[in-house]
């Protein structure tokens, strides 16, 4: 008789609460308003549970060394992949019952309808048009022509929920990918189950599960699995990562410049004379197809008559013009250095991202330069706006780099608690920081 694998505790933990939620939510006629009292509850209880978890295990030399051991044990191979995919259908569940509410409740706005149109659109039309918005070419708004390789699921099933359903499976396998990426770096399943509470916990994550049907909304996924198939060197689901990425929205390019700037600083294959070559090229590439998307943003929304076609309206206060913000921050950088800074309040949604991941990003300084590089944007935009407070979706633009970094600086940190045995420390004190 085959042995039933044994199933990693956090697995089931994240099974239990998910449905917790769904039970105690659903016992009402009026769900969709009883879920927002019953999930924040769930949440608190979670964040308390774990840091009471954290104080005990602190006092508990056994404890400790009982918990690494069920880990260690519980997420090797052949235990591993029903431990991540019950963690994965939990997120799944907890995620999609989100959108049900939201649905239900019609707290899905304007973009939702937007990105089913355009879909709509592309499979029948062939053109990326949104006639709800009145836009006949969506480039004047954004660069995301990988939405078209999305639109064929509406001959599955004619309806938003099509997209909802993928745009959830995206978002729930993003505390997966970290996970695998803190795993690989470590050499610890511990690491990797601190990466992924850190993640599933994040009030960032919240906003992305919470977002509108948006296809900005699986950047940070394409991102981190893409990260994890480099790492390993899994090149074709890589460069198939890659290729979401950069054409997801406009502001990828500022992503792979960065990771130009990784690869020539961090020479991952030794030979720090070829890394430097890859990573200028990459650079270069990069900042060529920035400037070509925005030229061709600029020259589609002067010529569009749409409110929607916003071209820089979130940088006014540099320039009237996307190329024009760029010529000021090349130009006049000591000017642009402060409009970063001052007042001192637009400071605040940086602060909020290193908290959110218990600053262990910081340990994982040349990842954490590729998040500063493409976080610059949302620091020169103005104060006012939710592209600046990275509200709504917004996050979508920078938590996938941020993540990476946070998973990476949590194997760092995972290295130097194993050696004094305080390692199974990780895991409640990243789900206290991330709650």
């Amino acid at each position: 008789m085959k042995k039933i694998p044994e199933i990693a505790a956090p697995s089931l933990v994240l099974a239990g609460l998910a449905a917790a939620e769904i039970l105690l939510s659903t016992r009402g006629y009026w769900f969709t308003q009883r879920a927002a009292i019953v999930l924040p509850l769930v949440g608190s209880f979670s964040a308390a549970a774990a840091l009471a978890a954290a104080l005990v295990l602190s006092a508990w030399p056994g404890g400790r060394a009982a918990v690494a051991r069920h880990l260690e044990r519980a997420s090797a191979p052949p235990a591993r992949r029903p431990s991540l995919l019950l963690a994965y259908a939990a997120l799944f569940a907890r995620l999609l019952f989100v959108k049900v509410c939201q649905y239900r409740g019609f707290e899905l706005p304007i973009d939702t309808a937007a990105t089913v149109n355009l879909a709509y659109n592309v499979l029948h039309h062939g053109r990326l048009e949104s006639s709800l918005l009145g836009v006949p070419n969506y480039f004047a708004v954004h660069f995301m022509p990988a939405l078209a390789l999305f639109s064929p699921l509406l001959l599955l099933w004619n309806s938003p929920w099509a997209l909802i359903a993928a745009q959830t499976a995206l978002v729930a396998s993003m505390p997966i990918a970290a996970y695998l990426v803190a795993e690989r770096r470590a050499g610890s399943p511990l690491a990797g189950w601190a990466a992924l509470a850190l993640v599933a916990s994040s009030q960032f994550f919240s906003n992305l599960a919470a977002a509108s049907l948006a296809w900005q909304v699986g950047l940070p996924a394409f991102f981190l699995w893409g990260a994890f198939a480099a790492e390993s060197a899994l090149w074709v689901p890589a460069a198939a990562a890659a290729a979401l990425t950069a054409l997801s929205i406009e502001q990828a390019p500022l992503v792979f410049f960065g990771l130009g700037v990784y690869v020539a600083l961090s020479a991952p294959g030794g030979d720090r004379r070829r890394a430097r070559n890859w990573g200028a090229a990459i650079c270069a590439v990069s900042a060529a197809a920035w400037l070509v998307e925005m030229r061709l943003i600029s020259a589609l929304a002067a010529d569009c008559t749409s409110g929607a076609c916003r071209n820089g309206a979130n940088f006014q206060h540099l320039a009237p013009t996307l190329p024009g913000v760029a010529r000021v921050v090349l130009t006049r950088p000591l000017f642009a250095l402060r409009q970063t800074a001052w007042p001192l309040g637009k400071l605040d949604p940086l602060l909020q991202l290193l908290m959110s991941t218990g600053f262990a990003c910081l340990l994982a300084p040349l990842e954490l330069g590729v998040a500063a590089l493409n976080y610059l944007p949302h620091f020169l935009a103005d104060s006012s706006c939710y592209y600046h407070d990275l509200r709504l979706h917004y996050s979508a633009y920078v938590v996938g780099p941020l993540w990476w970094a946070g998973a990476a600086g949590l194997a760092s940190l995972h290295r130097r608690l194993a050696a004094r045995g305080w390692a199974a420390l990780l895991l409640p004190g990243a789900l206290a920081v991330g709650a």
